[in-house]
């Protein structure tokens, strides 16, 4: 999901459903998704458990005002805050290229 032709379209869209309220994406990480978002005037805030992930995107975004994050596991955090509803980020899934024997590979 790094790449611009899926990157791009996925912040459009959850521009879209957010409008004008907020976002709230959980396992923020880097701020891959979240950046973008904000760059188009959508409030984000994110949940991440990785204090490592949040320091990398602290030397992007420095001011927790800008982007707050709360540390924890998204299960059990909260956030003292509205969200749009359905406005999370999008996952994609691969399926692998292998089957599950030994040297099997699927055409």
């Amino acid at each position: 999901m790094f790449a611009r032709h899926v990157l791009d379209p996925t912040v459009e869209f959850l521009a879209k459903l957010a409008g004008t309220g907020s976002a709230l994406e959980f396992a923020i990480g880097t701020g891959r998704v979240a950046i973008p978002l904000s760059a188009k005037g959508i409030s984000v805030s994110g949940i991440e458990l990785s204090q490592p992930m949040i320091d990398q995107l602290r030397r992007k975004v420095p001011l927790a005002d800008d982007l707050p994050v709360v540390v924890g596991d998204m299960a059990t955090a909260t956030v003292p805050k509205r969200f749009s509803p359905g406005v999370r980020r999008l996952q994609q899934h691969r399926q692998p290229a292998y089957a599950g024997r030994a040297g099997g590979v699927l055409p």
